[in-house]
C-alpha cells in the first residue's frame, strides 16, 4: 500500500509539473489571459494532491463526524429538503437552496454512507430527493423556461398532438418521432399542466428516477456499491445532468430510455428472462419513436460495454443460474437498432434521405468555430458594442467564479479516478470498459479551447461514465479511511455539488457572471407582450414578421406568421416586411440562423437599438415588445 501511495504521489507531482510547462507553452502561443484561465487544470491537480495527502496522512481529523449516524442524518436531510422547498416558494432566487441547503444535504448523506460503510435503498432515496429539489428549483423560480430554445418548439408540437389527436399534426420530421410529444401530451390531457410545463416536469421525474437505475447499473459494471454510490452522487450534482433534466427535449428522453434499457439488460436486475425481454422490447420501441440521432450518439457506449462484457464472459468460469440474468443481454442491446432500421426504412421513410444532411450539419458544427482564445468570433455582429476581450482580471475572476470552481473540482475528482484506473486492483474487463469510457467522457466534459456547438448533447452519455471513473477514485481512497479523517473528501464533493447546480442556472440567475448570456427564460410580462404582438399580427395580417430566434419561436407558438428573412450587415439589420423588436435584446447575445444554423450571434447597445427603432416606422407597441416597418 505504501508503494502504491508513493506512485500516486509521484504521479500527481509529475502531472502538476507537466501542466505548468503546458501553461507556459499556451501563454507563448496564445495570450496571457487565456493561459490564466487554462490554469484551472493545474489548480485541479494541486487540489487532488492536497485531498490525497490529507486522507493518507490523516492531516485533518474531526472525531465528531463519527457520531452523526443513520437516523440523525436522515432527519437532517429531510429537514434541509423541507427548508429548500420553502425557500424556493418564498424567494424568487434559488441561491439559498442551491448554495446552502442542498450542499449540506449532500454532506450529511456522505456522512450517512461513510459511517455505515454500506449503501441502502434509503440513501438512494435521499439522493433522489436532493437532486429533484435542485432540478425543480429552475422550474419554481422561472415563469417560462426555454433552455437552449428547443423547449418552445416541442411545447408547440405537443399542443398539436393534443389538438389533432395524432402526431401527424407535427409540421416536420418529428411527426415520425413523437415519443416525447405523445407522453407529455398525455400528461397535459389528464392534468391542468400546459404542454410546456408537462415537458419540464416530465424531465425532472425521468432524471430523478434514472438515478436509482444508474446506481444499479454502475454497481453491476464495477462490482462495487461504493463506486456506484459515489458515481451517482457526483452525477446528480453535475452541470450536464441537471441541465438536461430541465432542458428536456427528445434526445434527453431518448438518453433516459437508453440507460433504463442498459439497466434492464444488466445482470443486476434479478428478474426472469421473459420479463426482462418484455421490458426491454417496450423500452426499445419507445426509444425508436423518440429520437433518431441518439442511436449514433450512444453507439460507442454500446460497443465498448459489449466488448467488456464478452471479454469477461470468456475469461470467467462462472455459470449462469437458471431463471436469472447474469450477463448483459446482447439481444436487448442490439434489438433497438434492428427495430430502428425497420422503422426508418418503412415508416419514417425520409430519414435515410436526411441522414447525410444531419451528419454533414453535425460535422460542420464541430469544425465551424475552431479554437477560441477569448477574442471575438467572426460570426458575431456588434451594433454599438465593442468586442469583449478577455483580460487577466476577467480570467482570474472566472477561476474564482462558479464555473472555475466547478472545473477545478472536476479535474481533481477525475484525476483521482484516473489514478485508480492506473494503480487500483480492479482489473475486471467489464469495469475497465466502463472506466475507459469514463476517460473519453472526461476529455469531453472538461473546459477546452474548442468552442463546439452541440458538444453538451453529444458528450452526455459518455459523461455518465466519467463520473463512474471519478466514483472509482473516491471509493479507492476511502476504502480503509475512518470517517473522522474523511472531511477533505466530503468537502471536495460538496464543493462540486454546490458549483454544478449554480452553473446550470443558465441566464436565469446568471451565477456564472456571463457578460453576454443567451436568453434562457421568459418572464410572465414578456410572455403576455409577445402574445399581444402575435394577436395583433394575426388580426391585422401584419405578417410575415421577421425577428430573432427566441421571439420567432414564440410567435410560432402563438400561431403568428413568421419569416427568417433578416439579413445582417456590418452596420445595420435588414428585413423585408415587419420586424418584431424586444427591448431586452440589449441584455443578451441574440441568435440568428443566417446561412449556418445558430452560428450568427448579435449584440447591440441600448443607444444603437434606440436609434434603430426610432428611425423605423413603429406601428404597434405592447410595452417592451413591438412591431416596426
Amino acid at each position: 500500500m505504501v508503494k502504491t501511495n508513493n506512485r500516486v504521489r509521484i504521479s500527481l507531482i509529475v502531472l502538476i509539473f507537466g501542466s505548468v510547462v503546458g501553461l507556459l507553452a499556451v501563454q507563448h502561443f496564445t495570450t496571457l489571459p487565456f493561459a490564466v484561465k487554462a490554469s484551472y487544470t493545474t489548480l485541479g491537480l494541486i487540489t487532488a494532491l492536497l485531498v490525497f495527502e490529507s486522507i493518507e496522512g490523516s492531516l485533518i481529523t474531526v472525531p465528531y463526524l463519527e457520531n452523526i449516524r443513520g437516523g440523525r442524518c436522515i432527519k437532517i436531510i429531510l429537514t434541509l429538503s423541507a427548508l429548500s422547498i420553502a425557500a424556493l416558494e418564498l424567494l424568487e432566487s434559488p441561491a439559498i437552496t442551491l448554495g446552502l441547503f442542498i450542499p449540506l444535504g449532500y454532506g450529511f448523506l456522505l456522512l450517512h454512507f461513510l459511517n455505515s460503510k454500506r449503501v441502502t435503498v434509503g440513501m438512494i432515496g435521499e439522493l433522489t430527493v436532493l437532486f429533484s429539489i435542485s432540478s425543480y428549483s429552475k422550474f419554481a423560480t422561472t415563469d417560462f423556461y426555454i433552455g437552449s430554445l428547443d423547449l418552445i418548439k416541442h411545447a408547440r408540437f405537443t399542443r398539436e398532438v393534443i389538438q389533432t389527436g395524432t402526431p401527424a399534426g407535427i409540421p416536420n420530421q418529428y411527426a415520425q418521432f413523437p415519443g416525447l410529444h405523445i407522453l407529455s401530451g398525455i400528461i397535459s390531457s389528464i392534468t391542468t399542466l400546459s404542454p410546456h410545463d408537462s415537458i419540464v416536469l416530465l424531465g425532472i421525474v425521468c432524471f430523478s428516477a434514472l438515478i436509482g437505475a444508474l446506481f444499479v447499473f454502475a454497481m453491476h459494471t464495477t462490482k462495487s456499491s461504493a463506486t456506484a454510490f459515489f458515481s451517482v452522487v457526483l452525477l446528480s450534482g453535475s452541470f450536464g445532468y441537471l441541465y438536461f433534466s430541465n432542458y428536456f427535449f427528445p434526445q434527453s428522453l431518448a438518453m433516459t430510455l437508453f440507460f433504463f434499457l442498459l439497466f434492464t439488460s444488466s445482470s443486476a436486475l434479478s428478474i426472469t428472462r421473459s420479463r426482462q425481454i418484455l421490458c426491454g422490447i417496450l423500452l426499445s420501441a419507445a426509444f425508436v419513436i423518440t429520437h433518431h440521432f441518439s442511436f449514433f450518439i450512444v453507439l460507442p457506449v454500446v460497443l465498448m460495454l459489449i466488448a467488456g462484457d464478452r471479454w469477461e464472459t470468456y475469461s470467467s468460469s462462472e455459470t449462469t443460474p437458471v431463471g436469472t440474468v447474469k450477463k448483459l443481454n446482447i439481444f436487448l442491446i442490439f434489438f433497438p437498432y434492428g427495430l430502428a432500421l425497420y422503422y426508418w426504412g418503412n415508416v419514417a421513410g425520409d430519414f435515410f434521405n436526411s441522414l447525410l444532411a444531419i451528419s454533414t450539419s453535425v460535422f460542420s458544427t464541430f469544425t465551424s468555430y475552431g479554437i477560441s482564445t477569448g477574442e471575438s468570433s467572426g460570426n458575431i455582429f456588434l451594433y454599438g458594442e465593442a468586442p469583449i476581450e478577455q483580460t487577466v482580471t476577467s480570467a482570474i475572476a472566472w477561476l474564482h467564479g462558479v464555473e472555475g470552481v466547478y472545473q477545478i473540482s472536476l479535474v481533481a475528482l477525475l484525476t483521482l479516478g484516473g489514478l485508480c484506473l492506473l494503480f487500483g486492483k480492479d482489473r475486471s474487463p467489464k469495469a475497465l470498459s466502463a472506466l475507459a469510457l469514463g476517460v473519453l467522457g472526461a476529455v469531453l466534459i472538461l473546459e477546452t479551447p474548442l468552442s463546439v456547438k452541440s458538444l453538451k448533447r453529444l458528450s452526455f452519455p459518455l459523461s455518465i461514465f466519467a463520473f463512474i471513473l471519478a466514483g472509482a477514485g473516491l471509493r479507492w481512497m476511502t476504502t480503509e479511511v475512518e470517517t473522522r479523517n474523511a472531511l477533505p473528501v466530503i468537502c471536495i464533493i460538496c464543493l462540486f455539488v454546490t458549483a454544478g447546480p449554480l452553473m446550470s442556472a443558465d441566464e436565469v440567475h446568471n451565477y456564472q457572471g456571463t457578460t453576454d448570456p443567451t436568453q434562457a427564460s421568459i418572464s410572465s410580462t414578456e410572455y403576455e407582450q409577445l402574445r399581444s404582438v402575435s394577436l395583433f399580427s394575426n388580426r391585422y395580417e401584419a405578417g410575415p414578421v421577421s425577428t430573432f430566434l427566441v421571439e420567432r419561436e414564440m410567435l410560432k407558438l402563438f400561431e403568428a406568421d413568421t419569416s427568417d428573412d433578416i439579413r445582417l450587415s456590418e452596420s445595420t439589420i435588414n428585413y423585408r416586411n415587419s420586424l418584431m423588436y424586444n427591448d431586452n435584446w440589449t441584455e443578451y447575445r441574440l441568435r440568428h440562423t443566417g446561412d449556418n444554423p445558430y452560428l450568427n450571434e448579435v449584440r447591440m447597445s441600448e443607444y444603437w437599438m434606440g436609434g434603430f427603432i426610432g428611425e423605423s416606422d413603429k406601428y404597434y407597441d405592447s410595452g417592451k415588445v413591438g412591431l416596426v416597418k
